[in-house]
């Protein structure tokens, strides 16, 4: 049942739990902002939730239960339980899952922070490549440099597998193409200082996406 660590995070799963959220909180008759002003978090962090983008900080397992007017364990286990007692077995259950829970949210905020660095990495490459005309040796160390922190950012995204990964690739590959547009082409016929806000303000968008 909860014996062995890879099996037991596969029991959490980040769809099936976001869907019983959804089913749930449909069924009180609440919108994701009813619940969201309940639990003191945005109405984003519950559209997350029920799309499978994550799962919500530990320490609002338990309200959520609570505004769901569902146990603990069906939270966990992502369905309705019909007897009111729980074994020993599934107690330690709910503090497995629960423990996973956690680890798979350091995960992720792990995954957003080195993402947000190699974000700022890869737009100031580009904000250096716009402003290094003429310096020819500056702007091939750019062109290694951007080239490499996109792969980088590839293998991130791939390594960490998330359920919306296709939209995240898309949406990756659109902000690297226009970062790249911005800094290599549209300087040139606009100037640096407009080329080097619409960098910024592009990179912004995408870390806001990645939240």
């Amino acid at each position: 049942m909860y014996a062995g660590g890879e099996k037991e995070v596969k029991q959490v799963d980040a769809k099936i739990f976001g869907a019983f959220i959804a089913q749930c909180r449909k069924e009180k008759n609440m919108t994701q902002a009813d619940m969201a002003i309940k639990l003191n978090v945005t109405d984003k962090a519950v559209s997350r939730w029920e799309r499978g983008i994550g799962f919500p900080d530990i320490s609002t397992i338990e309200p959520l239960a609570s505004a769901l007017d569902i146990s603990v364990l069906e939270l966990m286990r992502s369905e309705r339980i019909m007897t009111s007692e729980v074994s020993r077995e599934e107690s330690a259950g709910i503090i497995t899952d629960t423990l996973n829970i956690a680890k798979l949210q350091c995960k992720h905020e792990q995954k957003i922070a080195m993402m947000r660095v190699l974000l700022i990495l890869f737009a100031g490459t580009n904000i250096l490549y716009a402003i290094g005309k003429g310096d020819y040796i500056l702007q091939i160390i750019c062109i290694v440099c951007i080239l490499v922190i996109a792969v980088i950012m590839s293998v991130v995204l791939v390594k960490n597998k998330e359920n919306n990964q296709a939209k995240q690739t898309i949406i990756q590959m659109l902000y690297c193409g226009l970062t790249v547009l911005f800094a290599f082409a549209l300087s040139r016929f606009v100037g640096n200082i407009i080329a080097i806000i619409l960098i910024i303000a592009n990179t912004v968008c995408y870390i806001r996406f990645l939240k």
